[in-house]
Formats: structure tokens, sequence, C-alpha cells
């Protein structure tokens, strides 16, 4: 018989608020104690949780879309969280960071229950160290603080697992279906959802023609939201693909398509960073650094994990689509910005970061931990405090 603490829902509530605590203090650090780079824009304490694209879902969330094909536009991002927001202030007249915050965690709380009902429901079924750790490493690694910010990340992994899930159980397509294209309006990864939810038709389907008439069917339900969205801004302004267009006003342009895929190829957008600094000017806390550190890391999580059978097929094939799409698509022009918070929505990661975690001595895994609750900390503060942490 369990305790009460190791059921699903204890364990994740337990795991959510000990590691948000740890968010809120360092953010709390950060604007009592750390010099900011520059003049603060918002004095009040609640208001560091939206900064840089947590301003614009704010925007969003308050004054709708706006696009401007010279500049920077709301239209880049997606309508889920903000519309959760706004909806949120209209029912109980809180602000718009409140609303937004509270969209956010809210689902990481819920996130983290439905990660407990996950771990419990593989096969096989980890054991209590694995599933702890994998928790714990959910909540700790530096990254995931932007799942406390007023950013769309929290939902988005929120969705993920609910998908997850959903085909661990076996819901009907329609259902499975619907959450991913649920996703699709959330973040445009979310398409990445897709792979996966083929995977699963194929393996429902009793022969090739059954499954080519089920994908042609809930293919397109599983973009309904990009597609609802796409929509929109056609009527708005006239062109579905401004969410896209918008993006160019967002890092450098490539001279070519030949160079940004010989560039992606050969890895130069995580190891140019490195070259552009000397070794000295390198930092643990230079969130341009941690950036590719943090998503080759993941890579090779994924594939390891991939190779010892230590992730189903559609775990990987989630990660892997969650992990290429942002390579794809962003990595060459933003040079590797946002990676790290791109990444931390992989849940498949944090199944392995749990398993090796728990196969190390306890003193090994205590302190690597300690360290990344440390570094949680540290990036919440400084990103409170104003440093382009991004």
């Amino acid at each position: 018989m369990m305790a009460w603490w190791s059921k699903p829902l204890s364990l994740g509530l337990l795991i959510y608020i000990w590691t948000s605590g740890i968010v809120i203090l360092g953010a709390s650090f950060g604007h009592q104690f750390v010099t900011p780079p520059r003049a603060a824009s918002a004095p009040n304490f609640y208001e560091k949780f939206s900064a840089y694209d947590g301003g614009w879902y704010k925007w969003i969330a308050v004054s709708g879309y706006h696009y401007d094909p010279g500049q920077q536009s709301s239209t880049a991002f997606f309508p889920l969280f903000p519309l959760l927001g706004a909806v949120l202030m209209r029912l109980t007249g809180l602000g718009p960071t409140w609303a937004l915050l509270l969209v956010s965690h809210v689902c990481l709380a819920a996130a983290f229950v439905l990660a407990a009902v996950y771990l419990h429901g593989r096969r096989p079924p980890p054991d209590r160290t694995a599933l702890s750790f994998t928790l714990l490493a959910l909540g700790v690694m530096p990254a995931t603080f932007f799942f406390r910010m007023t950013y769309s990340e929290s939902t988005f992994l929120l969705l993920i697992l609910l998908f997850l899930l959903g085909i661990q159980r076996n819901w009907p397509l329609p259902t499975i279906a619907l959450i991913a294209g649920l996703a699709s309006a959330c973040r445009p990864v979310g398409v990445g959802l897709l792979l996966p939810l083929l995977l699963y038709i194929w393996r429902r389907s009793p022969d090739r023609r059954a499954f080519l008439l089920r994908a042609a069917l809930f293919a397109p339900l599983a973009c309904w939201g990009l597609l609802a969205y796409a929509a929109f801004l056609y009527l708005q302004f006239g062109d579905p693909l401004v969410f896209a267009k918008t993006q160019v006003h967002w890092g450098r342009t490539a001279p070519s398509l030949t160079t940004k895929m010989l560039a992606l190829l050969s890895y130069q957008p995580i190891w140019e960073i490195f070259l552009w600094q000397p070794p000295a000017n390198w930092s643990v806390f230079a969130w341009e650094q941690v950036n590719p550190v943090y998503f080759a890391i993941s890579v090779v999580l994924i594939f390891v994990g991939a190779w010892q059978g230590r992730l189903n097929a559609y775990e990987i094939a989630l990660a892997a689509m969650l992990l290429l799409i942002p390579y794809l698509t962003r990595a060459y022009e933003m040079n590797m910005a946002s990676s790290a918070r791109f990444t931390a929505v992989v849940f498949p990661v944090y199944l392995i970061i749990g398993e090796y975690l728990a196969r190390l001595p306890p003193a090994v895994s205590a302190v690597t931990l300690g360290l990344s609750t440390f570094f949680l900390g540290a990036f919440s503060a400084l990103f409170a405090s104003g440093y382009p942490i991004f």
C-alpha cells in the first residue's frame, strides 16, 4: 500500500510546491539584491515574472493581436495561453500578470500530477526512487523556471503529458487528436505531436488501408489549433502566415537555404557561440552559452535512452519532433536563443535523467540535484533582475 506522499496527486503537488518555492525565492532575491543591467522597468515584484516574451503574452491578453510587417509583432505568439489568461481576467477581475501567472501555475501543478500518473502507468513501471527523481528533475532543471513565469511552456507541458497519458491508456483516436490539436494552438511546435499520433494510428489499424483512412481523417484534426489560428490571422490581417513572417525580426536571416542547411548539418548554431568569446569570458551564468549546451545534452540523453530501450516508440517520436522542429526552423536565425526553454518541455528527457539519478550513489544524486536547484534559483534571480535570460 502506497504512503500518502507517494500517491500521484500528493507527490506531484508536493514537488510542484517545493520547486516553485525555489523559483519564487530566487526571483525575490534577484529583485531585492541583484543589481539590474539597466534601469528597472517593472518596480513591482510580481511584474518581474512577465519579462521578455511574457510581456507579449500580457499584450495579447489585454489588447489582442497586431501585425506590422516592418517590426516584431504579437502574431508570433500562439493564442491558447493568452486566451486562457484573458478569460480568467474577465471572470475574476485579475490583472494580466496575475491571470497569466495563475494559468501557468495551475497548468504546472496539474502537469506534475499527470507526470506522476503517467510514470505509474509505464511498462515496466519505475521504482519509487526513479519516479521521485524524475519528478524532481522536472522541477529543478534550470530552464524549468520558465514554467513559473507568464510563458506558455507549462500549458504546453500539460498538453504533452495529457497526450502521452491518452496513448498509454488507449483513449479513442478523436480524443487524442483533439489534444494534439489543442497543443498546436499553444505553440507552433505542437504540430510535432502529429508523428507519435500517426504511430498510434498505425498500431491501432488492422491494415494499411485502414491506417491511410484514419490518418487522412485525424491528421488535420491534430492540427486544428494551428489551422484555426491561421484562419483567424487571414480574417484579421489578410494573410494566414503572418505568425511565421514576423519571425524575420527575431534574429538573423540566412544568406541562402543552402548556407542554413550546411550550418545546421555541421551543428554550427551549437558551437559557434563559443567562438565569439574567448574562453576567459565563458560562464555557467551566461544564458546564451547555456542554451546550446542544454539542447545538446538533451539530444544526447534522448539518443542514449532510445538506444538502450529506456524510452518507448511514442516517447522517442515525441522527443525527436520537439527537438528537431525548433532546431531546423529557428536555431540558425536565433543563434540557439531560447533553445533551453524550448527543450525544457521535452518530457522524455526527464525520464532518462530520473533513471540515471536513481542508479547513481545517493550522495552523487543529491549533489547533482543540489547543483541543479542552485542554478534554478540563480537563473530565476537573474531573470527577475532584468538580465537577458531567454
